[in-house]
């Protein structure tokens, strides 16, 4: 699992997250906690659709929801 990248849906920055990252890190996996709020969807891109911040177009290797807050996915 050398050089991948997990990205962790969270809204908080806590404890958990850390030992997920420290999971994912004892596995040679660089993980980053960004929340599900701070994503869209653009359906007129021509890549995935999906914008995260820091990923410019491009997509994780895996991602692991830890939480999902109140709202929609509009």
């Amino acid at each position: 699992m050398s050089n991948k990248h997990i990205i962790i849906f969270s809204d908080t920055d806590g404890l958990h997250e850390g030992k997920l990252a420290d999971a994912f890190a004892s596995h040679g996996a660089q993980s980053t906690r960004i929340s599900l709020m701070d994503c869209q969807i653009n359906y007129s891109s021509k890549s995935s659709g999906l914008l995260i911040p820091g990923f410019d177009n491009c997509l994780p290797d895996a991602v692991f929801v830890r939480a999902i807050p109140d709202g929609s996915f509009e």
